[in-house]
């Protein structure tokens, strides 16, 4: 679990979807981002690595 840096808790909103094509060993491999959000103070981050 990731703190923002007014100490609540990130939260995950939406995650990047696998590019279509990939195999199974590739989705493994593949590094997807997220965005994520504080309740707390509605910090929003985008691009965080999510797998």
């Amino acid at each position: 679990m990731f703190k923002c840096s007014c100490g609540g808790a990130l939260l995950v909103k939406e995650v990047e979807p696998y590019p279509l094509n990939l195999s199974s060993l590739e989705k493994l491999e593949y590094e997807r981002k997220c965005k994520v959000e504080c309740p707390d103070c509605n910090n929003v981050l985008e691009g965080q690595k999510y797998d």
